[in-house]
């Protein structure tokens, strides 16, 4: 689960939920995205109701992140990792960077993106 450092006590709705599994047997990891907005139903102290399934995390903290995420993926999670974006940098920084494969360039919102793929450039932690 991926949370920006909000630095308040209210923790928030999660920004990205992965499901990550790892076979060591076949040495294979698989990951899958889960979308934001995908409506689960939760029970609450008020009842039962739909929410989008980023808010599990604020609702009920990790355990019910978890128990929402697998009911709807049809496995039990068993682990979990909540991130934020400082610590997503470290991450990246300690493995040594990670291949971009930005196949154009293009600006959004004033930031200009090369084309990493061009260039065969790896992109560290710090890269904006």
């Amino acid at each position: 689960m991926g949370a920006l450092g909000r630095g308040t006590s209210y923790a928030g709705n999660t920004d990205t939920m992965e499901v990550i599994t790892v076979n060591p047997h076949q040495q294979k990891m698989t990951m899958m995205a889960i979308p934001r907005d995908t409506l689960v139903k939760v029970n609450t102290k008020a009842g039962s109701k739909y929410v989008k399934i980023n808010a599990a995390y604020a609702i009920g903290g990790p355990q019910l992140a978890k128990k929402q995420v697998g009911e709807l993926v049809g496995t039990k999670i068993d682990y979990y990792a909540l991130t934020n974006m400082g610590t997503l940098r470290k991450v990246v920084n300690a493995v040594g960077g990670v291949d971009v494969n930005n196949p154009f360039a293009f600006t959004y919102e004033g930031h200009h993106f090369v084309n990493y793929s061009a260039m065969n450039d790896r992109a560290s932690g710090n890269t904006k």
